[in-house]
């Protein structure tokens, strides 16, 4: 435990969630963090407000779904195991 508390924000963050890849933590968190975003410019700009909390989940296990597809088709930078195709097909 005391490994996972040296460092940056952002690397003891990634040290410490498991056995999962540290590029399929980092797809994952990349797809909440738009959902999020999106979500906010609605709310800001277009004065649109999700009805409930689970919305946002939903909106961003959409865009995991549809960005996947992207990885298996060799689009991304990396593809192959490198991304956890495993873990993220238990994922989604």
């Amino acid at each position: 435990m005391g490994r996972c508390l040296n460092g940056p924000l952002s690397e003891i963050w990634l040290m410490c969630k498991g056995p999962l890849p540290k590029r399929l933590i980092m797809f994952i968190f990349a797809g909440f963090a738009w959902a999020l975003w999106t979500t906010r410019n609605k709310m800001s700009i277009e004065q649109k407000f999700p009805k409930a909390p689970t919305d946002v989940v939903y909106l961003a296990l959409s865009y995991l779904q549809k960005w996947s597809v992207l990885l298996k088709d060799g689009l991304g930078t990396h593809g192959g195991d490198q991304w956890g195709d495993h873990e993220l097909a238990k994922v989604l």
